[in-house]
């Protein structure tokens, strides 16, 4: 049986103000806004730079009768253990950070070189999502003497919270039809890979926040089949939903909770 194809992956955060946060990624990092609705009360919103794709959310319950709003639960500079919320592949970081800078974006981690071969820099947004720009190492002279101009990115690659990174590469690839990708030789990071939707995983302790990440499937009956077949944790079935997708919902190991859509 031939593996469906997955073309791409989607952060999706939750936010307090979206049309604010629209604003930002448009008026600051250069993203389009692609969806925003719906027009009376504006909650859900995407925006898209190049092959990146964001998906904001804005979530309240009833308390006592009225409405409350859920506070944005970041992974950025939260304790144990320092992580970011999306690292977004950039083929010239150095090309983005002169664009960034020339708009007055403020850095949370200015360009550098990493000690893991990266060099990239981090922006933090209106509810402190750290956005890592990066790209693998690959020092030039002509580098030096490019001028600044607007720099293309790739798709954001999602970085998810669980207990042990051998064990979530493991079941990502018996189970849901990923690769292996790298893990780093102290066990606290690693990735695995499928078609054009890679991920990372970062070992954190427990409490700690499952992420929630769209995933655009061009056969969602064909990848639906497959991964119910193979034995994967689907809690909510394929069904036309009133926005108009079909969907379902998968959760991993460590309650990550995915949104297969078409």
């Amino acid at each position: 049986m031939t593996d469906a194809a997955i073309s791409g992956i989607a952060p999706f955060f939750i936010v307090a103000d979206v049309p604010a946060t629209l604003a930002f990624y448009r008026d600051q990092l250069g993203f389009e806004v692609t969806y925003s609705g719906p027009p009376d009360d504006v909650f859900f919103g995407i925006v898209s730079r190049d092959g990146a794709m964001i998906m904001f959310k804005a979530l309240g319950e009833i308390v006592d009768g009225q409405e409350v709003r859920i506070d944005p639960v970041p992974n950025y500079g939260r304790k144990p253990a320092f992580s970011i919320d999306a690292h977004v592949s950039v083929p010239d970081p150095d090309a983005l950070a002169a664009e960034f800078a020339a708009r007055g974006v403020p850095f949370a981690a200015p360009l550098a070189d990493t000690s893991d071969g990266l060099r990239g820099f981090i922006v933090k947004d209106l509810d402190g999502y750290g956005l890592f720009f990066a790209a693998v190492k690959e020092p030039s002279a002509e580098n030096a003497h490019k001028t600044p101009r607007r720099a293309t990115i790739a798709a954001p690659v999602a970085e998810l919270p669980v207990e042990d990174v051998e064990r979530a590469q493991r079941h990502y690839c018996d189970v849901l039809g990923f690769t292996f990708g790298w893990l780093y030789e102290d066990k606290t990071i690693g990735s695995v890979k499928r078609d054009d939707a890679p991920i990372f995983f970062r070992r954190r302790a427990r409490p700690f926040e499952p992420a929630v990440h769209w995933i655009f499937a061009p056969d969602i009956d064909a990848l639906y089949a497959e991964l119910k077949a193979a034995g994967a944790n689907i809690v909510a079935p394929l069904d036309k939903m009133p926005w108009g997708l079909r969907q379902f919902t998968l959760h991993d190991l460590d309650g990550n909770v995915f949104y297969f859509h078409h």
